[in-house]
């Protein structure tokens, strides 16, 4: 079966996208070797890649068909009352699912992420 190897994350401005995934979301660079098209993000698993799109995306969420990055996050609660404090949009959730809590959240180029506490195993 094959591996997922690179997440790659499309975006319309490298700077925005900087500026979101590192200051709001606390991602770290892993290079920036190949700006101004590729910013490498520290990212345990598979390679988180940020890559220069010509144009913002049209998603219907949750209508649309799309791929959805989940990250794995401890507090689901006050990860999302640290998001809306720092105005991101919370598009749904948080909602239990079989796995756990899950939210939604859209980021500056209208796509849509997503979170994930999953359930602990007792």
């Amino acid at each position: 079966m094959p591996k997922a190897c690179i997440l790659e994350i499309k975006v319309a401005d490298m700077d925005v996208a900087w500026d979101f995934y590192c200051n709001k979301l606390g991602f770290g660079v892993q290079t920036e070797a190949y700006l101004p098209e590729t910013l490498a993000l520290e990212h345990d698993g598979a390679d988180l890649i940020l890559f220069k799109a010509t144009k913002n995306a049209e998603i219907d969420y949750p209508h649309s068909a799309m791929s959805l990055i989940i990250f794995q996050v401890e507090d689901i609660i006050s990860t999302a009352e640290e998001y809306k404090s720092q105005g991101i949009q919370l598009v749904e959730g948080p909602d239990e699912v079989p796995p756990g809590t899950f939210m939604a959240f859209r980021y500056p180029f209208d796509n849509v992420l997503g979170l994930m506490q999953l359930r602990s195993e007792s």
